[in-house]
């Protein structure tokens, strides 16, 4: 199960962003704006994944030190 961006005190609560989600869409709207519309969605939308996962990554490569 991935972590949620703003995770709640209920039990078993499935609902909101995950973290990988969030980061996503910070990085899909700066995306956005630095392109232009010059490219796809789908390359928009692989690319804001992409910057999202290097930043759980790094996320959790700071943390082991």
């Amino acid at each position: 199960m991935s972590e949620h961006a703003f995770p709640t005190h209920f039990e078993n609560d499935e609902h909101g962003l995950s973290k990988r989600e969030y980061f996503a869409a910070l990085a899909m709207h700066a995306i956005i704006i630095t392109e232009k519309g010059e490219c796809g969605s789908t390359q928009v939308a692989t690319w804001a994944f992409v910057q999202a996962d290097a930043m759980i990554a790094e996320t959790e490569k700071q943390n082991e030190t």
